[in-house]
This record gives C-alpha cells, structure tokens and sequence, in this order.
C-alpha cells in the first residue's frame, strides 16, 4: 500500500466517524490534515479496541500489539503506514501515542472513578 492510499483510507475513516472534527481539520494545511487524520485513526483504533466485544484478555492483546507496532514498520495496515509517514514529517511524540494505549488499558480495568481527579488522571 502506498503512503498516499493509506492517507486517503485514514482521511476517510475520519470523515465517517468524526464529521464535525474532520471539518475542523480541512482548515489546516494538507500535510498536517493529513498528520491529525493518522492521529485520529489511531485513538479510534484503540477506541474501538478497549470497547469492543471481545474478552478483556483479547482486548489487551490487541491493545499490547498495537503499541508494540509503533516500533516497526508496517506495509499493510493503511493506518500504521499514515502514522509513520507523519511521525516522520512531525514532531509527534510516541509517548503520547503509547499514553493513548495506556488509556485504553486503564479502561479495561476501571470504568469508574470515585473523583473527577481520578478520572482526568486518564489524560496524563
């Protein structure tokens, strides 16, 4: 797959599942729209894992590879191929990416907080 297919595939998702977001984000220049499309697909990914239907094990499994795959290059998989193209443009932290899985992981363990503290400590 190509850098720019695996963009437009990212692009799409985007549009299809946070319109309102993606209209704020044709504002930027393309190459940065671009960035935050391969960010969105990741967070929706890892969304989409934590509240899944499979077992809390399946879950972190998904959840423990798709932080192991910031580290590799992937020529399959359309959102992992925007996300290094962009991390290699931009100065994207992969910490923030990994703090992203590591939220997905809290939420398979907690889903309630007793404060509102507690529960922005998810955000750190």
């Amino acid at each position: 797959m190509t850098v720019d297919a695996a963009y437009s595939e990212v692009q799409r998702l985007t549009r299809k599942r946070a319109r309102n977001f993606a209209y704020g984000i044709m504002l930027l220049p393309r190459e940065k729209r671009r960035a935050i499309a391969a960010i969105y697909a990741f967070a929706r990914r890892v969304d989409d894992i934590a509240d899944g239907d499979q077992t809390v094990h399946d879950k972190r499994v998904q959840l423990e590879s798709l932080r192991a795959a910031l580290n590799v290059d992937s020529t399959a998989d359309a959102m992992l191929i925007a996300l290094a193209d962009a991390r290699s443009r931009f100065p994207i932290p992969v910490d923030s990416l990994r703090a992203l899985v590591d939220g997905g992981l809290q939420d398979l363990d907690q889903h309630r907080y007793a404060t509102f503290a507690r529960s922005a400590s998810r955000c750190s």
